[in-house]
């Protein structure tokens, strides 16, 4: 029975490869044959229809991937992280400061011996 074939016998239809109801054939490029098919209407002459009931499930629904990654022990890092950066960055400051005072004693010291 060929979806879209609105008869209740046989028809004999004309067709390529990839179509359904039609693998295994057309080994050349474009090839053509001719192919006995049943139409989809259901008559009086079929005495089995083999038939499969299928229940429609709940449709897919996908959890944000955002979710899944932003978690509290992430933050707590990200927070822990961002205080060593601070703690770097005022550490750096310190040892500039440091250095500068000391760098202006020196030329001060050179400054009085000249």
């Amino acid at each position: 029975m060929k979806q879209g074939v609105l008869t209740p016998g046989r028809v004999s239809l004309l067709m390529y490869r990839g179509t359904p109801c039609f693998r295994g054939y057309g080994r050349r490029n474009g090839e053509y044959r001719r192919k006995s098919v049943r139409g989809c209407i259901v008559s009086q002459d079929l005495s089995v229809l083999n038939l499969v009931i299928v229940k429609k499930g709940k449709k897919v629904s996908k959890a944000p991937k955002i979710q899944s990654l932003v978690t509290p022990l992430t933050m707590q890092r990200k927070r822990a992280r961002i205080a060593d950066k601070k703690k770097r960055i005022a550490k750096a400051k310190s040892e500039v400061a440091d250095y500068y005072k000391l760098s202006c004693f020196s030329i001060e010291g050179t400054k009085g011996k000249e």
